[in-house]
């Protein structure tokens, strides 16, 4: 390679290294703040960042309770008193005794936030002179001419809160946030100061959720998980303008759920930073199904058993567990009161469905007719909310009262945008349930579930009952993938009872499975040649044995 073509060759070398370089030039933002800003901007944005690709420095200057009357004062003094935090690629540093100047000389600053102390953020007066004052100064001191100065909109309290100044707000959540959002707005007005970081916005659009208020540690901390990851959201998706529903960082100990909450939460704060964008019926994805025991407080079925113990109307739980523990986010609320709880279920079943004996042996009741314990509830329901509109659903009831000999039939209507009912008589009840299929939610994510007395109930009081409940998606039989490989058939197919096997080679072992997952009937002897189906629920099944698979449909 001659001279000249080496010169060329390394200053197109050169060239390509200095573009690479700036093309990935790290986006540096300092809080000025306090353990706010700790919570929000020191805990997961540069996790959110890196798993976008993004290079970020991100630093705080943390003095925990330190108001803008504080953050002035040590300027004008040049007070050595901050723990200047400084994350680098995923590494913290920590520098006491730093003073501000030192911070602000520390890095060309991209974004510059400041926020008042959370008992003074809706108090318009507590920000003057030193919000002004301050932000001179640091213009003064700031290196990049291109720096942007920003306004971190900071969380109101949790309704419980016991804070000493949440008597400023009386006591009022939602006074505090509309305080906080219109001072802010004000002040970032008034300063010229053209972004403001909504973190508070996204906490009280993630409070309207099944999440409820659980956004706090301490009643205006945020909790260590959900709370500083949905303020990291806003802060990433505000400040990088990169959308952060669906990034792949996930914190330990959040399920995918409160993943998804958490990232709609910011992104909706972000498109309507100064009003709460209500989640009430926001819809997360399930594919577990989801077991809720209906009954005693002192009965209770373990995790990940839901248990529902209060018959009044509005009792509900938010976040039902999935088998796996995992947070749905569904919600079931009873919308129509039942007229107590009944400790007399069976100890045993032998249902299809594996039910412990702690969700059988107790029930909600109502009665259709006459007054008993001074009660008449004559229907009896439930609300189930937060459901996909574009899916469908199954929902698996048992209903059972031992000790009985008259009819105590039970009928359930559940209600979508389609109607199905389904009746089972309760009176000792140990084998059989109710079950309905492919039930589409309305548009709002929401199924309405009615009890009542059966036409054939003949008992005086026309007792019904709702020991326990299962819902999972429906799958479709269309999704459904057989093997092409066939070593056995199975017949008749439908079956109303027993199913005959047909098999070229010998069975290890053969199993019946429903679409959710959940292996019904297991036999492992080696030689198989019928089936007794007659207490499985009518709908479609697999029945497998190695890699072959048979779809099988039970009348």
């Amino acid at each position: 390679m001659n001279t000249k073509t080496q010169k060329y060759f390394f200053l197109i070398l050169f060239l390509a290294i200095f573009f690479q370089a700036n093309s990935q030039k790290a986006i540096k933002i300092l809080a000025i703040g306090n353990s706010f800003s700790e919570d929000a901007a020191e805990s997961y944005v540069d996790d959110l960042a890196k798993a976008d690709g993004v290079q970020l420095i991100i630093a705080n200057l943390y003095i925990g309770g330190c108001s803008l009357e504080t953050h002035w004062n040590n300027a004008s003094n040049n007070t050595a008193a901050y723990s200047y935090r400084k994350i680098v690629n995923g590494d913290t540093t920590k520098l006491d005794n730093k003073t501000l100047a030192y911070a602000l000389g520390d890095e060309a600053w991209d974004y510059i936030s400041f926020q008042q102390v959370s008992q003074y953020s809706g108090r318009y007066n507590t920000y003057l002179p030193f919000l002004p004052n301050l932000l001179n100064y640091v213009k003064g001191l700031a290196t990049n001419p291109e720096v942007q100065f920003c306004m971190h909109r900071t969380w109101a309290y949790a309704t419980n809160s016991t804070h000493s100044e949440y008597d400023y707000y009386q006591k009022n959540q939602m006074i505090m946030y509309d305080s906080i959002v219109n001072v802010t707005g004000l002040i970032a007005a008034k300063m010229g100061i053209n972004i403001i970081i909504p973190a508070g916005t996204a906490i009280q659009n993630g409070r309207s959720s099944y999440i409820g208020d659980n956004f706090n540690r301490d009643g205006y901390h945020l909790t260590y998980g959900l709370g500083r990851y949905t303020a990291a959201c806003t802060w990433y998706e505000k400040m990088l303008s990169r959308p952060v529903i669906g990034n792949t960082f996930t914190p330990k100990g959040l399920s995918a759920s409160d993943i998804q909450i958490a990232q709609k939460a910011a992104h909706y704060a972000v498109l309507e930073p100064d009003k709460v964008t209500t989640m009430v019926q926001q819809s997360v994805d399930f594919v577990k199904m989801i077991q809720i025991d209906f009954g005693s407080s002192t009965i209770m079925s373990g995790t990940p058993w839901n248990n529902l113990t209060n018959t009044t109307l509005g009792s509900s739980i938010n976040g039902l567990l999935d088998i796996d523990g995992n947070n749905t986010g569904v919600s079931i609320t009873v919308s129509d009161a039942f007229g107590g709880i009944n400790s007399s279920g069976p100890a045993s079943t032998s249902t299809e469905a594996s039910l412990p004996s702690t969700t059988t042996s107790d029930s909600f009741w109502g009665n259709g007719t006459g007054v008993y314990t001074g009660l008449t509830e004559p229907t009896a329901g439930f609300l189930v909310a937060g459901l996909d509109p574009e899916k469908e659903y199954d929902f698996c009831f048992f209903s059972s009262r031992t000790g009985a000999t008259d009819n105590r039939e039970t009928t359930f209507n559940v209600t979508g945008s389609n109607q199905k009912t389904i009746s089972v008589n309760s009176s000792e009840n140990n084998s059989n349930l109710a079950k309905v299929t492919q039930i589409k939610p309305k548009s709002d994510g929401s199924v309405s579930i009615d009890l009542q007395a059966g036409v054939n109930n003949n008992n005086s009081y026309k007792f019904f009952y709702i020991n326990a409940l299962q819902i999972y998606p429906t799958t479709q039989v269309s999704e459904i993938k057989l093997s092409t490989i066939k070593t056995f058939r199975i017949y008749p197919n439908p079956v109303k009872d027993v199913a005959f096997v047909d098999s070229d080679v010998e069975l290890i072992n053969l199993q019946v499975v429903d679409l959710s997952g959940r292996i019904v009937l297991d036999c492992p002897k080696s030689v198989i040649k019928s089936l007794d189906l007659s207490r499985l629920s009518s709908g479609s099944y697999i029945i497998r044995s190695g890699i072959s698979k048979v779809l099988l449909i039970k009348e």
